[in-house]
């Protein structure tokens, strides 16, 4: 049996016990209703429930589905040629003792003697079986010789003297008849069961008498032409392919049929089981937007398919369907249905999927086994799918990895709350995935995911993993060599106590490993400081889900001190502050902690001085950047030539974390004379000639040096009377004063 065969028993065996039945598991809700996921009790418990409103949740099978429909499916497969092989030798053990047999029980009408109904016989190597006795005479044609290359069924047979009617041919009738290269069914014949013609693989010319009114659907890989009869009531034919009368049903289209495009014709609502099963030619299939209904096995097989659009108003697209069609390489979904199980399944060359409509679920290991799948694409504004980099999704819940993409590493988001069933298979480029903290993982969630290399899975999770407790296991068949990695003893604990994740069992090492640091980068590799000066490093980490720890540090903590990367200058020095990862991986940033030039410093305009006489000693206002030195701290003063009139300097020496000196000059301006005190010049007597009498000028306790500070002139000064003295500042003094003196006569 093949392995499609054997899940459909599994699924029709499912109905009968008190499992989700397959078929209404995946029926399709009410319009505006909620679709919910099935999941497992313990992942109720977890807490694990949709809360978002969009996008709507889809139909999945459940764990105990899954694990009930495939059960050792993997294995049955193995077995599929010895049981093909056993039910031949049955059948053809069957036939041949029906036909040594041939018991005829007789009846009598009239003079005739007639077979009773089952009566089996032989005529020109064709098998008949007698259905009709009484009112009619009719047989069921049911066998020919294996080596036979025609059957050309005549209208009627003649068995011991009774002419009967071929009418029918049973479920199985011909089956398994590979050389029969051409079929003519008789005019009288009405029926046809559905797999009368099962794997006649060789047929060729197909032709259907008037009265038929049922026709297989199985069989016919190499079908080239249909001819029908005129006048038929039940079937009609457009451009060769086989339609129910009203056009409404396609019913079979040739395999090997000329032509590589084929669009449905408006009209056609349904495309019943097998249609195109085995087709050979065609590249290109569309429905249009009148078909509703996709039966099961439908597009199963065929082998040149390249293309596959489905129409807008398709509302079942059943079982098997785009199921092992070893050259599709795009599939279009458009409708509103849920996808039947085993659809668009081992499908080798397939690299695109797009979905376009309400696609609101799908059943059993549809979208799976296809390796050669690039990306998932998604209609802007889906109810139910989303994509991230090509990757399915529902919401938060990943659904299927498209195991051709690119890349050797795939990070799922942190927003990822489930990983679906089957959603890692066959994956050719991606030997590790790494996963979010918190994320539930479902029942074979990673099921075959590397056929070609070995896989590492990490878990990020610190305290408790969160996974399927189902007997099918979460991690089935993994590759040799393969590993799973907790983050800690308390991850590795919990995930332990799964005991069924991996199946089979020990079949990958479980350790301990965190995510290793791969690149650093700082936001500086040097920086100059100033004493006491801090400022802030900020690092790219790389892969950024990292596990493992990174350590900040400094080469010497007397020149520059570290802590969550904000860096202190403690001395003057140099010194390299450091980010390392547990592995080693590790980022420098150079720190010299340096004096700062006083000289390029801005210094406050100095104000012109007077002169005092003293020492004249200015203040000044330093500033670097935003701050304001302080003397004594920062820096120290020295003067020169600071006590006359003219240009003095002011010296600035830096100090602590500034050093060099900065001159300043600043001015020192004449004293005006008027500011001195000259003493009273007593009274002088004549004496004929001029008379000048010294004077003594004082500023304050300096008593002030003539022709030094001052230059003196006079007036008046001969003759009795009032003289007057003209004193001018010289020197550090500017202006003048006048100031009298009396002279009196000479006694």
């Amino acid at each position: 049996m093949k392995q499609k065969q054997v899940a459909v028993l599994l699924a029709a065996a499912i109905a009968t016990t008190n499992t989700i039945n397959v078929q209404a598991a995946f029926s399709a809700p009410q319009e505006n209703t909620s679709i919910t996921s099935q999941i497992s009790s313990e992942q109720s418990n977890l807490g694990i429930t949709d809360t978002l409103n969009l996008p709507k949740k889809i139909e999945q099978p459940s764990e105990r589905e899954l694990a009930e429909v495939s059960g050792d499916l993997y294995a049955e497969n193995k077995n599929a040629d010895s049981d093909d092989a056993i039910e031949d030798s049955t059948n053809e053990q069957v036939a041949e003792t029906d036909r040594n047999v041939n018991k005829t029980l007789e009846t009598k009408k009239g003079d005739t003697k007639v077979a009773e109904i089952g009566t089996k016989f032989t005529i020109d190597n064709i098998d008949y079986e007698v259905t009709a006795n009484t009112d009619a005479f009719e047989v069921a044609a049911k066998d020919i010789s294996i080596a036979a290359t025609e059957l050309i069924l005549p209208e009627t047979v003649t068995y011991e003297g009774v002419t009967y009617q071929i009418t029918s041919i049973p479920d199985g009738g011909f089956q398994r008849r590979y050389r029969l290269q051409k079929i003519v069914l008789p005019e009288g014949l009405r029926t046809v069961g559905s797999s009368a013609f099962r794997f006649c693989d060789g047929v060729k010319e197909l032709y259907l008498p008037s009265t038929l009114e049922t026709f297989c659907n199985e069989g016919f890989q190499s079908l080239e032409t249909i001819t029908l009869a005129d006048g038929n009531q039940a079937f009609q034919l457009i451009d060769g392919v086989l339609f129910s009368k009203d056009g409404t049903t396609l019913r079979l289209y040739p395999s090997a049929k000329a032509g590589s495009e084929y669009v449905t014709p408006v009209g056609t609502t349904t495309i019943s089981e097998s249609a195109f099963y085995y087709n050979q030619n065609l590249k290109s299939l569309i429905l249009s937007d009148d078909v509703t209904t996709v039966e099961s096995y439908a597009f199963d097989e065929m082998q040149g398919l390249q293309t596959f659009i489905c129409g807008k108003n398709v509302s079942t697209f059943d079982l098997y369907n785009l199921y092992e069609c070893p050259e599709l390489q795009s599939v279009t979904l458009k409708g509103s249905y849920i996808l039947g199980s085993y659809c668009i399944n081992n499908c080798p060359k397939l690299e695109r999927i797009e979905i376009l409509d309400d696609i609101r679920g799908y059943g059993a290991y549809s979208f799976y086994d296809l390796p050669s799948l690039k990306e998932y694409v998604v209609n802007e504004g889906n109810l139910y799918y989303n994509t991230k980099d090509g990757v399915l999704y529902n919401g938060t819940d990943l659904l299927r990895y498209p195991a051709a993409k690119e890349g050797s590493t795939y990070v799922v988001p942190e927003e990822a709350t489930e990983i679906a069933a089957l959603a890692f298979s066959y994956m050719q480029n991606t030997t590790e995935v790494i996963l979010p903290p918190d994320v539930y993982v479902a029942t074979q969630a990673f099921d075959y995911p590397n056929t070609n290399h070995p896989i590492d899975i990490y878990f990020r999770d610190t305290e408790k993993v969160q996974m399927s407790k189902s007997v099918s296991g979460v991690f089935v068949a993994l590759s040799e060599g393969s590993h799973i990695y907790l983050s800690n003893e308390q991850a590795l604990e919990s995930f332990l106590s799964y005991s069924n994740a991996i199946n089979p069992v020990g079949s990958v090492e479980v350790e301990i490993k965190k995510i290793p640091v791969k690149k650093i980068t700082l936001s500086e590799t040097s920086k100059e400081l100033k004493l006491h000066e801090s400022f802030t490093l900020t690092s790219e980490i790389l892969p950024s889900y990292y596990s493992e720890n990174v350590t900040w540090s400094t080469s010497d903590s007397k020149v520059a001190t570290v802590k969550d990367g904000v860096v202190t200058a403690v001395g003057y020095g140099d010194c390299q502050i450091m980010l390392t990862s547990e592995s080693g991986i590790q980022a420098v940033c150079k720190v010299s902690v340096t004096q700062t030039d006083i000289h390029t410093l801005m210094v406050s305009e100095v104000a012109s001085q007077l002169y005092t006489g003293k020492a004249i000693e200015p203040e000044v206002m330093v500033k670097d950047g935003e701050y304001t030195l302080q003397e004594g701290i920062d820096y120290t003063l020295s003067y020169e030539n600071n006590k006359n009139v003219g240009t003095g300097t002011i010296l600035i020496h830096g100090k602590g974390r500034y050093k060099g000196t900065k001159t300043v000059p600043f001015t020192i301006a004449a004293k005006d004379f008027k500011h001195v005190e000259i003493q009273e010049i007593p009274v002088q007597v004549y004496h004929g000639e001029e008379i000048t009498p010294k004077l003594v000028v004082t500023d304050g306790e300096q008593t002030l040096v003539e022709g030094t500070d001052y230059t003196v002139s006079y007036e008046n000064n001969i003759n009795a009377g009032t003289a007057t003295v003209i004193v001018k500042g010289k020197g550090n003094y500017a202006g003048s004063q006048k100031v009298t003196f009396r002279i009196r006569e000479k006694i």
